[in-house]
């Protein structure tokens, strides 16, 4: 699934390859810094969700940083369903 968040001030895209109750990991192209926070822009049957998340982890895949671990601060209902 692609998703869309904002970090840095910027709008970046991902793939979504993990998912947990809490976060998830997102093959992203660039790297990103451990702690840095951001908003994750989510859809589902139509309605739009803004989750706040933290950079849990970043590694590297193809010699650079462009996978990461993200920790959703606040999940809504419909993401742990």
């Amino acid at each position: 699934m692609e998703v869309e968040f904002i970090y840095d001030n910027s709008i970046h895209f991902g793939i979504v390859t993990n998912i947990s109750g809490k976060g998830m990991c997102l093959n992203v192209g660039i790297g990103y810094v451990n702690g840095a926070a951001g908003k994750l822009f989510l859809e589902s049957q139509g309605k739009h969700s803004v989750i706040p998340f933290k950079v849990r982890w970043a590694r590297k895949y193809h010699n650079t940083y462009d996978v990461m671990g993200i920790e959703l601060l606040e999940p809504n209902v419909k993401y742990v369903h």
